[in-house]
């Protein structure tokens, strides 16, 4: 392993493990909390923490402006509304039927989704390494695999 990418390796399984408890913690709170209430905990602690750590981040890093323009306002407005808390509110209320590993397994086949697509559109795949496609053919056998899991499962619930 390349020293250089330790920081980045490190912060990819930190944010990895709490990615992970995020659903976990999700699913549990699904059955006794609306999605609704759960979403605005979650974007009031994160607004907060975000005011709380930005003084800091200024410090480190000055901003000639702090205000958007009136155009990049709107599309944050469309960004935070649809992107954020729109997908977030559909992810706690499918946690009410699905399970947490399912939803994880979701959102870390999304890398894979946009590789694939720059590989159909742009045809990014020169610099693709056989490791690549092993560790693609892996993640897809282990999406098999749970798909398999799953409806096993429902087959003998329903028996």
């Amino acid at each position: 392993m390349d020293a250089s990418y330790r920081t980045g390796i490190l912060l990819g399984v930190v944010s990895s493990i709490f990615g992970a408890l995020y659903t976990i913690f999700n699913e549990r709170l699904t059955k006794v909390y609306k999605s609704e209430t759960i979403i605005l905990y979650q974007m009031f602690g994160g607004f907060l923490g975000l005011t709380i750590v930005m003084p800091l981040f200024l410090a480190f890093s000055p901003a000639s402006s702090l205000l958007p323009s009136l155009a990049d306002l709107g599309w944050l407005l469309v960004l935070s509304i649809l992107c954020t808390i729109v997908m977030y509110l559909l992810i706690i209320d499918a946690l009410r039927v699905i399970s947490s590993f399912t939803v994880s397994l979701t959102f870390n086949l999304e890398p894979l989704y946009t590789i694939l697509l720059a590989i159909v559109i742009y045809h990014e795949n020169k610099s693709l390494s056989i490791g690549f496609y092993a560790g693609c053919m892996l993640i897809l056998l282990s999406l098999a695999l749970q798909m398999y899991r799953t409806g096993t499962q429902r087959k003998l619930a329903v028996n």
